[in-house]
């Protein structure tokens, strides 16, 4: 969670309602329950993380996907799959305010 004055952001992927991303799917007993990409056990978590790991050691956006698809090569959808989920998530965050 970022917190900005007067304002709380959840950063995490279990706080977004996926259920408008064709691509992203939560199955009972998998994974608790937890964002998965649809067909996979790949939790959307794990690659949201990693992708924001890579941008804090300074990659760009295009870096960092790349980086992320080459430690989880295989992501459903590739690294057109990832820019999706990264825009629906920035597009659906949860934004609280105190």
């Amino acid at each position: 969670m970022i917190k900005k004055p007067g304002i709380i952001v959840s950063m995490e992927a279990k706080d977004i309602d996926w259920s408008g991303c064709p691509l992203i799917e939560t199955v009972p007993g998998l994974h608790s329950g937890d964002p998965v990409f649809v067909g996979s056990r790949l939790p959307v978590s794990a690659v949201v993380e990693n992708y924001r790991d890579f941008l804090d050691e300074g990659m760009t956006p295009d870096e960092a996907i790349a980086q992320t698809l080459e430690t989880y090569p295989s992501t459903p959808g590739g690294a057109n799959a990832i820019r999706a989920v990264l825009d629906y998530r920035a597009k659906h965050q949860p934004v609280l305010q105190p």
